[in-house]
């Protein structure tokens, strides 16, 4: 199987800087707009079906997509009077693109703003990456999404056939049942439930579920936690804390049947 990133990015300076960086990881770029040179003279959502299809096709890890790319497609289907519309749309057809892409979705941008982060996220984009930090850090990320969206793939598979992670709604589905969880809330379990049977500190949860933003103090969990405990408390999912320690998810619901590993003191 092929190992490549599907790239629609404007911007040669930084696209060769991944591509360089990618290569060391042995991952290759396909860049998206040589796909679509073709459909210029079409929507920019007929664009984004064939980055899909292309996605698929390639059997890519992941698409990365830049925010400057977006607007500039959307910039050209108005005309100068109706430029303000950019950025009504773009949310839009960013949640078009993740719902049909069969690989995660990474968004960048020029500089971090969080407004822009969160408008982003709330689409099902899988993460939010600022091209001003270490493009060393893009390239982990990527990589890790991959793994993340592959190991959700399997453990909604033949093991645990009646539960499902939607990453695109934020919710967890079990026999048939929809759980709406917060964003937060779905980061969260969703951390947990991939190290399930496994303590999770609290400084593990604040530093993947909150980033370079963390909040001020860490009691914000132990809220998140609660939280959670109640929305899914018609599932066979318990989460258990460990004093001092951290947290973890179990699926029997009785932690003394399940094993635990420490992996963060």
């Amino acid at each position: 199987m092929r190992k490549c990133v599907i790239l629609w990015d404007n911007d040669i300076g930084w696209s060769e800087e991944l591509q360089r960086e990618l290569l060391k990881e042995g991952v290759t770029i396909t860049e998206a707009e040589s796909a679509v040179d073709f459909l210029q003279e079409t929507g920019v959502e007929e664009k984004i079906r064939e980055i899909a299809l292309l996605a698929e096709g390639e059997s890519a890890l992941a698409v990365v997509l830049s925010a400057s790319q977006i607007e500039d497609e959307l910039s050209g289907s108005f005309s100068i009077n109706e430029k303000e519309k950019v950025f009504v749309r773009w949310q839009e057809v960013l949640q078009k693109l993740c719902a049909s892409c069969p690989v995660p979705v990474l968004f960048v941008a020029e500089e971090y703003e969080e407004k822009m982060e969160w408008e982003a996220l709330q689409t099902g984009v899988f993460d939010f990456y600022d091209k001003k930090r270490d493009i060393r850090i893009c390239v982990q990320r990527i990589l890790l999404c991959s793994r993340k969206w592959e190991n959700r793939r399997v453990s909604s598979g033949s093991k645990e056939k009646n539960f499902i992670l939607d990453d695109k709604r934020q919710c967890v589905i079990y026999d048939g049942r929809e759980y709406m969880l917060t964003q937060k809330e779905y980061q969260v379990f969703t951390i947990l439930f991939e190290k399930k049977e496994s303590i999770v500190s609290r400084q593990e949860l604040l530093t993947l579920g909150w980033g370079a933003h963390l909040p001020k103090g860490c009691r914000v969990v132990d809220t998140i936690i609660k939280q959670l405990r109640t929305k899914i408390k018609d599932t066979p999912y318990r989460i258990y804390s460990k004093y001092r320690m951290g947290y973890y998810i179990t699926v029997t619901g009785k932690p003394e049947d399940s094993p635990v590993t420490v992996i963060d003191k």
